[in-house]
């Protein structure tokens, strides 16, 4: 009997998040660099840019800091502060006495990768391993009339909602956002071996098929702050914080997630979440045009070989 599209997602589950974390880890340190490498005010930026939208009838959106401190877990102390220092540098506007939005543009453009070379990577890395990546797009989808891309802009919303869903998805199991950002990033770092070797990619790919420890990498506080653009000592922290709850160990040359945490049932769920939202995101890129099927696999700075 031919295996159900649930049946293999669940066998490629742990294959395809580690090709969108390098994704989501380096959009994510995007946003970090851009506030001073201030995790929770970038966190709230992300928040207030993307409830400032423009609707369909044109009108003006804002936000109150409480609805932000409620919808990202954070205390409501801590997001006034931190929305005062947005207000300060210019990144948001007061509607209300209790209301902000967005300034027309908050962010000079980014160096490097535009957000559209950034889906085509994770995606030429997919189809490199030899991944369908129609398999991610929910049930039903459709496809968008074919005609010119979508504009960058228009990606980057979609990128940017893409983000600060998953690192909402990510309280529950990890504790906060920027918890669960350590959590992926050292996780992926560790298994940066494997995901280079198609090999052990596929032979590691599923929910139920943990990589050993003697083939996962070792990684370092240094390695991780630098990778995520987070204050060393801040990094140094939250390790120990995961070393005294188990979620990671010790080991020569760095630290190891714990596989005991790796395969808890709401650590495994956040991960088909991530891979259901991006799966989300690739299907709303289609209907705004941008054509999946054009993507040639290729090796892709996430490493992935073809």
């Amino acid at each position: 009997m031919e295996p159900s599209a649930e049946d293999i997602r669940r066998r490629t589950q742990r294959l395809v998040f580690r090709c969108v974390c390098e994704f989501l880890i380096n959009d994510a340190a995007r946003l970090v660099a851009a506030h001073d490498r201030d995790f929770v005010r970038a966190v709230i930026h992300l928040a207030i840019t993307q409830a400032s939208r423009v609707g369909p009838d044109d009108a003006e959106r804002s936000i109150s800091v409480r609805a932000i401190s409620q919808s990202l877990a954070l205390p409501y102390e801590t997001t006034r502060r931190k929305v005062l220092e947005l207000e300060a540098a210019g990144f948001c506007r007061r509607v209300s006495a209790q209301r902000v939005a967005a300034t027309p543009s908050p962010l000079a453009p980014s160096e490097g990768r535009s957000a559209s070379q950034a889906v085509e990577a994770v995606v030429a890395d997919l189809k490199a391993l030899g991944y369908d990546v129609s398999l991610m797009l929910p049930e039903g989808a459709v496809r968008g009339a074919k005609g010119d891309p979508p504009s960058e802009s228009t990606v980057r919303n979609l990128l940017d909602d893409f983000i600060l869903r998953v690192l909402e998805s990510g309280v529950a199991p990890h504790g906060s956002m920027l918890d669960a950002l350590v959590f992926t990033a050292l996780m992926h770092a560790n298994a940066e071996p494997i995901t280079q070797d198609p090999t052990m990619a596929w032979r590691y790919a599923g929910a139920d098929t943990p990589p050993p420890d003697n083939l996962r990498r070792p990684v370092t506080i240094a390695e991780l702050a630098a990778k995520l653009f987070i204050p060393r000592e801040t990094m140094r922290r939250r390790i120990s914080r995961m070393l005294d709850l188990g979620r990671c160990v010790a080991a020569p040359g760095g630290y190891l997630t714990t596989l005991e945490h790796m395969q808890k049932p709401n650590v495994l769920q956040s991960g088909a979440l991530v891979v259901h939202h991006f799966g989300q995101l690739l299907q709303h890129l289609r209907q705004e045009g941008f054509d999946l099927d054009a993507i040639p696999p290729s090796v892709s700075a996430s490493g992935a070989a073809a």
